[in-house]
């Protein structure tokens, strides 16, 4: 081995030692040959964390920009997963490399059943921007709690990007419908239809038809909630 090579692995080691970081000598490709005059071999920083990488580049004399950060399921968040120019090859001191690092490949949390700050919250520390859709009618989740988020949870979604939640407003109430006149089956079927339970009691009138609705409780348009009842007055 040259004196040269001798004399800048041993300065490569002790610099690197007094950092308090240990490094592989094959970082620096230090072993491919020896450096032409005026300038510097590249270091490997492929799969090397971007603070190890700029260690590394300051010790080799070259200079690192990031390009970018790309999505991956398989390296840590901020490791180096390509670099522009490739690990040995002879640069002046100081060229600058671009690296591309990884990011951390987020999926959309389920936030259903929450209230909407925390659903906010949630949202936010996962790194999601929450947007505030309109309140939608629920019977099963209570009101000003999430029903309803856009993606859904699980979905691969990037880091900053909106996720529209939508609270419950509750119980939705629909109008009692104008049943008086309708056979006894039309009227239970239109009830049920809305939801609502209807519940019959049977009189025998001369002169009216039979099985016909003749009155109603609640009146018509009175506002209801689901499985309230409607009271229903039917001729034999």
């Amino acid at each position: 081995m040259h004196g040269s090579s001798v004399i800048l692995i041993a300065m490569l080691t002790s610099a690197l030692t007094s950092a308090g970081t240990v490094y592989v000598l094959q970082h620096y490709e230090v072993m491919r040959g020896e450096s032409k005059e005026g300038t510097v071999p590249v270091p490997q920083f492929q799969g090397l964390s971007e603070a190890d990488a700029r260690k590394n580049a300051e010790v080799a004399r070259v200079a690192i920009l990031v390009a970018g950060r790309e999505p991956s399921e398989k390296e840590p968040e901020g490791t180096v997963l390509r670099q522009s120019i490739p690990p040995g090859q002879q640069v002046p001191p100081n060229h600058p490399i671009s690296i591309v690092l990884s990011q951390e490949q987020l999926s959309v949390p389920e936030v259903k059943g929450l209230t909407v700050a925390e659903a906010t919250a949630k949202l936010k520390e996962k790194g999601y921007e929450p947007k505030a859709g309109d309140a939608v009618p629920s019977a099963e989740v209570e009101a000003g709690k999430i029903v309803e988020q856009d993606p859904a949870a699980g979905s691969v979604l990037g880091r900053g990007k909106t996720v529209t939640v939508k609270a419950s407003s509750g119980v939705a109430e629909v109008e009692a419908p104008n049943l008086v006149g309708m056979s006894h089956e039309q009227a239970k079927t239109k009830a049920e239809s809305l939801g609502l339970e209807p519940k019959f009691t049977w009189v025998s009138l001369a002169e009216t038809p039979s099985y016909r609705v003749i009155n109603q409780k609640p009146a018509p348009g009175t506002k209801l909630k689901p499985k309230d009842a409607v009271n229903l007055v039917v001729n034999r």
